[in-house]
């Protein structure tokens, strides 16, 4: 649960079960510590930020952004093959054996051998009321 207790300055109350932790949006800082160390958004000041409907990629730190944008600023080229020959040593992947999930069991039960099939006793009952098929 996120409350906003003193929301003009961007601070909110963000609940844990045992816990209470301060997020406060506009110095960039949480209770917990997480945000202070590693400078990504904790899940405190993630669910603050939700609770203002903000976008949390905002509030990434600059770094951050500055090593992404340095990671990939190159692009990967493919490799073009034209000479691609098909593998005949190995042969294809089959899909794994089915095997029985586990569950609920059946709705019926399996009958033993000297009782006779469920549907002998339907054709008996509709014999002795007229019914025909």
């Amino acid at each position: 649960m996120t409350e906003s207790f003193n929301g003009w300055i961007g601070e909110y109350e963000v609940h844990e079960r045992p816990c209470k932790f301060v997020a406060s949006l506009e110095r960039r800082t949480c209770g917990c510590g997480w945000w202070n160390i590693s400078g990504l958004p904790c899940k405190d000041t993630a669910r603050a930020i939700g609770f203002i409907r903000g976008n949390i990629e905002e509030y990434y730190d600059d770094y951050y952004i500055a090593c992404y944008l340095r990671v990939y600023a190159g692009a990967l080229h493919l490799v073009p093959q034209k000479d691609i020959e098909l593998d005949d040593v190995y042969p294809p992947m089959l899909p794994p054996p089915l095997r029985r999930q586990p569950g609920r069991p059946r709705k019926v039960r399996r009958r033993d051998k000297s009782e006779p099939p469920a549907n002998q006793w339907d054709q008996k009952l509709s014999h002795v009321l007229g019914a025909s098929k």
